[in-house]
């Protein structure tokens, strides 16, 4: 069973599948290029370690090269 496109773009995209996209290993260096403005501050943060980002604000930050690709482009 496959997910319907817009389905999957409605779902946040979590730390560690971010993580996954920019191909880092660790959540220190994903703060770090945060705190650099190469990557956006989380969407949503419901604790300190669950943080969420939209696909939309992945996109724009040139993250996500468009609806639906999930390929990363340079994030700094």
């Amino acid at each position: 069973m496959t997910m319907h496109p817009r389905i999957i773009e409605e779902q946040p995209l979590t730390a560690k599948e971010l993580m996954a996209l920019l191909r880092i290993e660790t959540s220190a260096t994903l703060r770090k290029m945060i705190k650099a403005k190469r990557v956006p501050s989380p969407d949503i943060q419901t604790s300190k370690h669950h943080r969420l980002w939209h696909r939309a604000t992945l996109r724009t930050a040139g993250i996500l090269r468009e609806q639906g690709n999930e390929t990363k482009t340079q994030a700094g």
